[in-house]
């Protein structure tokens, strides 16, 4: 998704990406891999050198499922 504040800096695009990944491992085992990118110019972030600026957001999340059917 992109969006842009045409009120205050329109040249300014904020990013928010999402991609899942949806596996089946066999039978009874289910995966999920979800990632997550965030793109903000408002947001500051302070990095481990001490500058601050916009940066690139991400999040990684994994999911593992368990499926047994009762007969």
């Amino acid at each position: 998704m992109l969006f842009s504040n045409y009120m205050e800096n329109p040249q300014n695009i904020d990013v928010d990406w999402q991609i899942l990944f949806t596996m089946k491992v066999n039978k009874f085992l289910s995966a999920n891999l979800n990632f997550q990118f965030i793109y903000d110019d408002d947001i500051m972030i302070t990095d481990t050198d001490g500058n601050t600026g916009p940066r690139l957001q991400m999040k990684e999340l994994f999911g593992l499922g368990l499926t047994y059917k009762i007969e």
